[in-house]
């Protein structure tokens, strides 16, 4: 089982998310991908250069880290493995030139081992996921029209007009 958020967020309030989480709850964002099966630590929730750098990126407890599992994808490029890794898979949000794409927050509750048995994530995992969850929905805007979160600025510039969806 899986549960997820879908949200669309401006820059500025994936820093206001980012610090209300930070107040509240203890984490590192990571990196989607390494070149040696490593977890990369970035400072921010910050995209430097939109279209120039992956969106997705993770939210791992500091005593998680290790427990980080990679895929690898070729020599030199290995993916996190969400399914089995207690992370959760931050989506950021595509904005540009007036159109808006939604982001998401993902985790994945348990998996099937190879015997075929349903094994849940570690509880420890499992409630500072839901605690995330529960603080970011908290913190954002229900807009039942677009079946989404917003933040505050987001929400300026979609009810303006300013702003065109791209998906929903």
């Amino acid at each position: 089982m899986s549960k997820q958020i879908s949200f669309f967020l401006t820059p500025q309030d994936f820093v206001i998310l980012e610090d209300t989480l930070r107040n509240k709850t203890d984490f590192v964002i990571i990196s989607s991908d390494s070149s040696d099966e490593k977890p990369i630590l970035l400072p921010t929730l910050e995209v430097k250069e939109m279209g120039k750098e992956d969106l997705t990126v993770n939210f791992v407890r500091q005593q998680d880290l290790e427990k980080v599992i990679f895929d690898k994808v070729n020599e030199n490029r290995y993916f996190i493995d969400v399914l089995f890794s207690p992370i959760i898979e931050v989506t950021r949000c595509y904005i540009t030139k007036g159109t808006f794409r939604s982001g998401r927050m993902y985790f994945t509750t348990g998996y099937y081992d190879k015997n075929g048995l349903w094994k849940n994530k570690n509880e420890d995992f499992l409630n500072w996921a839901q605690k995330v969850f529960n603080l970011t929905k908290k913190s954002l805007i229900r807009n039942k029209e677009i079946d989404a979160y917003t933040g505050e600025e987001a929400k300026k510039l979609l009810d303006a007009g300013k702003v065109k969806v791209l998906d929903i």
